[in-house]
């Protein structure tokens, strides 16, 4: 991808590139994250297929960009004694079900009624999408030996840093 913008940009002249990528393909938005194309909105209902219409993400890359990956965050094991937290994976689905369809969590967050796999499946492409643009990071924490789970939320700031966690689910 970098040797074909590189010869559109430098050889050919062109001023910008547009990529677009449906919202929920989470590998092409890495490539053009990777790439250095710039995320630049979202198009809703913009393309449509067999399966109904999807939402896709515009990005752009103009000849004067760096052509540097998109800052992310890591995607890192935090490991004590008696704590791992690392990101939040597909496997995951399940447990956040159970969590996010429990009446005290829903009762004390943003999770809707009828929480399900559905619903967490999508949580966590938010969640790795939100990463890929580092705004943030969702972690699954256990601890060690295993007897409990958490999740949280970290939000990266302004200046870049992270924030202190938040409770998700």
């Amino acid at each position: 991808m970098r040797g074909l913008t590189a010869w559109a940009l430098d050889t050919m002249g062109l001023r910008r590139i547009d990529l677009t990528a449906r919202l929920d393909n989470l590998a092409s938005l890495r490539v053009a994250c990777k790439a250095g194309f710039t995320w630049e909105g979202v198009l809703r209902d913009a393309v449509l297929d067999e399966d109904g219409a999807h939402d896709l993400v515009m990005f752009g890359l103009l000849r004067h960009d760096r052509r540097l990956p998109a800052v992310t965050l890591p995607k890192t094991e935090l490991r004590t004694q008696r704590l791992l937290l690392r990101p939040q994976t597909p496997a995951d689905v399940p447990d956040l079900a159970v969590t996010g369809a429990d009446p005290l969590t829903q009762a004390y967050t943003g999770v809707p009624r009828g929480y399900d796999e559905e619903h967490a499946r999508g949580y966590v492409a938010h969640a790795e999408r939100m990463r890929m643009r580092g705004l943030g990071a969702a972690w699954t924490g256990r601890s060690r030996p295993p007897a409990a789970s958490c999740s949280t939320w970290t939000c990266a700031t302004s200046t870049g840093t992270a924030g202190p966690p938040r409770s998700a689910t």
